[in-house]
């Protein structure tokens, strides 16, 4: 019997490593203290007595954590809220059985607290942020503020269809924003933006010289540029295409 227990209580540690590294690694000045051990022998002994609020209050605060609310345990272990920003019944590969009273298996624990890590860094980009928030609030008051996070579908599948996407040909692709952001973009940090460069190497290739921007990628017969990159830069340097430019300093100038 007490190897069955030492076996449980083992599954739960690891179990809980995932959310509580610092807590419960193997090795942790937590989890071999007396507290940590009485912690994880209260856990193992959920089946047989569930843990009620005031229970799961305390192994926070063993965990140096402050408590939770009655509608923050409800909401997040005891209950499915039908009208959560997902489905909730997704969150792990199956839901658990849900015990009314309290929470009765680790299954049960693990998918609350996946649950609320999953919230976290959805609405609050973080654990600690999120638990100072939501920790306080009553059932119906989480209920509301998740409702206020979903997108109403039924009012999107109202409007109607879309007009039927066509495809972009290959030679149209400068048109769209994205080769411009590639225009703007550096390859590496610290380096020139990417027109900039182009058009440099351009230029030190034509031998220098006074040269319109234009001429320096859209000369078939000198141009060192490849099509795609010739496209990005027909649509970045469309203002300027025509103006003469004599030294690397001017064409700098005209893109920045």
């Amino acid at each position: 019997m007490k190897t069955g227990t030492n076996n449980h209580e083992k599954e739960i540690r690891e179990k809980l490593y995932f959310f509580f590294p610092q807590e419960f690694a193997s090795h942790s000045s937590f989890i071999n203290s007396d507290d940590g051990k009485f912690l994880l022998k209260r856990l193992s002994e959920m089946s047989d007595s569930p843990i009620e609020l005031t229970h799961f209050n305390q192994v926070l605060h063993l965990l140096h954590e402050a408590g939770i609310s009655q509608g923050c345990f409800e909401y997040y272990f005891l209950k499915q809220p039908k009208n959560h920003p997902y489905s909730v019944d997704r969150v792990l590969d199956s839901t658990p059985g849900l015990d009314a009273k309290g929470i009765s298996s680790l299954r049960q624990l693990e998918w609350g607290i996946t649950r609320f890590f999953i919230d976290a860094l959805l609405f609050y980009n973080n654990i600690r942020s999120a638990f100072r928030d939501l920790r306080t609030k009553n059932f119906q008051e989480l209920e509301n503020f998740f409702v206020s996070k979903r997108f109403d579908s039924e009012q999107l599948q109202k409007r109607g269809q879309v007009i039927p996407f066509k495809s972009i040909p290959v030679d149209n692709r400068y048109l769209i924003s994205e080769v411009a952001c590639k225009a703007y973009t550096p390859d590496q940090v610290g380096d020139p933006i990417r027109v900039e460069r182009l058009l440099l190497n351009a230029y030190r290739s034509r031998g220098g010289g006074t040269v319109s921007i234009g001429s320096l990628f859209h000369d078939d017969e000198t141009s060192i540029i490849n099509q795609q990159d010739q496209m990005m830069l027909e649509l970045a340097t469309e203002e300027i295409f025509d103006e003469q430019v004599e030294n690397e300093e001017q064409i700098k100038e005209k893109i920045s």
